[in-house]
């Protein structure tokens, strides 16, 4: 499997919600070799010194500040092996983090790199990254997407336990773990981007801090979260064109990272409540968005689940239960619920959706996105 860190740099995303302080620099073969060093911000003799091998690398990978507020963390680098070379332990590989190659590990891990839009041809046998490199990848994301909320049918690999979608941050995703506090790739030519369809944000030199600053005012230029990771691939006004016709993708991304916990746990829902209907008999859907805090509500047969929408809990729970959280997802008054102070407190128990309780808990339906 891919280990969380990695798996945070290719999606922009926090598998489990932790947040990590440590940031990822992917680095190809032919680029600067002192990139982290530069990065940080380190002192001329401390970085000839680590360059020497003569300190470890968190002797120099201290806390750093930006621009006076936003700590950085340390970096773990990850650097392409020479041409032609095996890679030796875990924090080296061969191969390219683009379509159709395979990314090789000197633990003997092996990511496929592939495009989205041949995910249907895929056998998922191992780990792998559908990207979308083009057009039409991002199209084949779009169908795939409109399916699921129309008819609740997802396709298969979008929740496939071996499977990541890559840059889901640019996808109708957060931003939150998608900057240059938490990933960073740097291509031949020695260009700092969020990742490698990214936009070029600068050179090491530079820093941290004054790349970090240029990623924010990119982003702020945006209506979509995350305007810089798809850059290369995708005009950012068709990306944010097509996620404004869909104001539930947000809502969408949560469920496939929910869905996707679920079947790690050899899991695999019938259906999602918001997708295609709802799951309670007689109740009808409406125009309101469930927020993105909300709890994901999943039967499993003749089961159900609330699921956290942005990590790994979850509790199972019964029709009726089902039915209170569905009158309160489509927009009934909590006042109207009876039943529901029991349910939030059964979903708060077991750390499901604690935000989004506590909301309700205040007496009104919370904000939907």
């Amino acid at each position: 499997m891919i280990d969380r860190h990695l798996e945070t740099w290719l999606t922009g995303m926090s598998p489990d919600g932790a947040d990590r302080p440590e940031t990822v620099l992917v680095a190809s073969a032919d680029a600067p070799r002192d990139a982290r060093i530069l990065l940080q911000g380190a002192s001329v003799p401390a970085a000839s010194e680590a360059l020497a091998g003569a300190l470890p690398a968190a002797a120099v990978a201290g806390p750093r500040l930006g621009d006076g507020s936003a700590p950085f963390g340390a970096i773990r680098e990850l650097r392409q092996a020479p041409d032609g070379a095996e890679p030796r332990h875990s924090d080296e590989f061969a191969g390219r983090f683009a379509p159709d190659d395979d990314v090789r590990f000197g633990d003997g891990l092996v990511i496929k790199i592939r495009h989205y839009g041949v995910a249907d041809f895929e056998p998922f046998d191992g780990p792998t990254a559908l990207v979308i490199h083009d057009d039409d990848d991002f199209s084949a994301y779009l169908r795939d997407a409109d399916r699921a909320w129309h008819s609740g049918s997802f396709a298969n690999y979008v929740t496939h336990p071996q499977a990541v979608i890559a840059n889901l941050s640019a996808l109708g995703g957060s931003e939150q773990y998608a900057g240059p506090n938490h990933r960073l790739y740097l291509d031949d030519d020695g260009i700092v981007r969020t990742s490698p369809a990214g936009r070029g944000l600068g050179l090491p030199e530079e820093g941290l801090p004054t790349i970090d600053a240029r990623w924010q005012r990119h982003n702020a230029t945006s209506s979509w979260p995350d305007a810089c990771s798809l850059d290369d691939a995708l005009p950012d006004a068709d990306r944010t064109a097509a996620l404004w016709e869909r104001p539930w993708m947000r809502r969408y991304v949560n469920v496939l990272r929910a869905t996707r916990q679920a079947r790690l746990q050899e899991r695999i829902p019938s259906r999602i409540s918001g997708f295609g209907g709802r799951l309670s008999p007689g109740l009808a859907d409406t125009d309101v968005l469930d927020s993105t805090d909300a709890p994901v509500i999943a039967q499993f047969g003749a089961t159900f689940r609330a699921l956290d929408p942005h990590g790994e809990t979850w509790v199972e729970i019964d029709s009726d239960q089902v039915r209170a959280l569905e009158m309160l997802l489509v927009g009934i008054a909590v006042t109207e619920i009876p039943q529901i102070a029991a349910v939030l407190q059964r979903l708060m128990a077991h750390g499901v959706a604690r935000t989004w309780c506590l909301v309700v808990r205040g007496t009104r339906v919370p904000a939907r996105g």
